[in-house]
């Protein structure tokens, strides 16, 4: 079993709270996936037309998708953005 990443239940609700605001006011319409992996869930977010080219986008380490908040919806006019926390 993995160890938690948070402190406490409460500290955990807190963030993926805020997270869930950040999530709401994404620029552009997404579909918003959990996907299991061998190292744990995975949170996907997708955006973009599935007819265009597929772009993955990665966030640096101590990061999560917010820090394309800004980019995704040019992104998005071309590509299928995929981008997972």
């Amino acid at each position: 079993m993995m160890a938690s990443i948070y402190r406490s239940k409460a500290g955990k609700q807190r963030i993926l709270n805020e997270y869930s605001k950040i999530i709401a006011e994404w620029p552009v319409e997404n579909k918003q996936h959990r996907i299991p992996t061998s190292y744990g869930e995975t949170f996907v977010i997708e955006s973009g037309s599935p007819e265009n080219p597929a772009l993955v986008l990665l966030h640096g380490s101590l990061s999560n998708s917010f820090s394309w908040f800004g980019d995704v919806a040019l992104l998005s006019e071309r590509f299928m953005c995929s981008l997972s926390t």
